[in-house]
């Protein structure tokens, strides 16, 4: 009896400590809800961001931000571009709370819309004005860049009312 006690003690305690270690070990695995509340108000200020950005990254809204009778030619695609990459530079860490893919199609349509830009510029290198580039630029703006940023705006959209 008194060799069976000795046996049968420290297994009954190691099977309490596994018990608890295994229950423990499961209920960190569950979502915490508690994070999904902090998360989710940050993840719709990122789509709410990157929106703004979309939207301000239109031609017809780079091009009106612009004092653009105080610039020469050069000077106002310098500060279009500028400001583009300032909007995204200021919204990088919004990557963490979208998609890759989304990610990658806001990049892109930023990226066609800088390329439209210093080829629509490039064209109209004799006109004599800034606004006269102004008009040129949003008469013969190619559409490749409003392409990529509707695709892109709609891809966010989808992705967020995959949160509700």
């Amino acid at each position: 009896m008194n060799d069976s006690l000795m046996i049968i003690w420290p297994l009954l305690f190691l099977g309490v400590i596994a018990f608890f270690w295994f229950n423990k070990n499961q209920s960190n695995e569950k979502p915490d809800n508690s994070q999904k509340d902090v998360t989710l108000p940050l993840r719709l200020q990122a789509y709410e961001r990157m929106t703004l950005f979309l939207e301000r990254l239109k031609l017809e809204n780079l091009v009106m931000r612009q004092p653009i009778d105080a610039l020469s030619i050069m000077e106002f695609q310098g500060a279009i571009l500028s400001d583009i990459r300032s909007e995204l530079n200021h919204n990088i860490a919004q990557q963490i709370y979208i998609s890759h893919d989304t990610w990658e199609l806001i990049t892109h349509a930023t990226n066609i819309t800088m390329a439209e830009i210093n080829t629509a510029f490039g064209a109209s290198k004799d006109l004599g004005s800034a606004r006269e580039v102004a008009k040129f630029v949003l008469q013969n703006q190619g559409g490749e860049s409003a392409k990529a940023i509707s695709l892109a705006l709609e891809q966010l959209k989808k992705e967020a009312q995959k949160l509700f």
